[in-house]
């Protein structure tokens, strides 16, 4: 027996430690799997908020608004806001149509210009057309509002557009 078999030094079977360093495609991977999942939550998120109408017709800070006052003043103030969802869905509603019509035309042999030019301008106006039905319904709601609740309104709505800080 040899001096390097008793101590097992110098033996062919010794075991090497394994690496510890991570290779630079592991570490690619882990990053990519990393910005996937932060990817669906957003768009999980997204799904969520819409099911749960955070995205109504009055989106954005209006509707956050009314949202947070007090049960008494919203119900006061309920039907106002479903008349300018009201005016607001029967505008999305012409427009649809009017966006089905063109799609027609678009694909309609022989291509008839006129008729093309024409329902796109119909769209184009029923755009501003749509937005300016919901006018006299959200004239009615802020009227109905109390002066601070306006002010509150006002606030909130140059914050959220502006981003900077709010008005008087």
């Amino acid at each position: 027996m040899t001096s390097g078999d008793a101590t097992g030094s110098g033996s062919a079977l010794e075991p090497v430690p394994a690496s510890r360093r991570w290779s630079w495609t592991t570490l690619l991977l882990i990053a990519s799997l990393a910005l996937n999942l932060l990817v669906l939550g957003a768009l999980a998120h997204r799904a969520m908020d819409w099911r749960r109408g955070g995205h109504d017709a009055m989106a954005g800070p209006a509707m956050r608004f009314l949202r947070e006052l007090p049960a008494e003043r919203r119900a006061v103030l309920e039907p106002q806001v479903e008349a300018v969802r009201a005016a607001l869905r029967q505008g999305r509603q012409g427009l649809k149509d009017a966006h089905k019509k063109a799609q027609e035309f678009l694909i309609q042999e022989p291509f008839d210009r006129l008729a093309f030019e024409a329902t796109l301008r119909q769209f184009m106006d029923g755009e501003g057309s749509g937005r300016g039905a919901a006018i006299g319904p959200i004239v009615n709601l802020v009227e109905a509002m109390t002066p601070a609740e306006r002010l509150a309104l006002s606030k909130r709505i140059r914050k959220f557009r502006f981003g900077g800080p709010p008005g008087p």
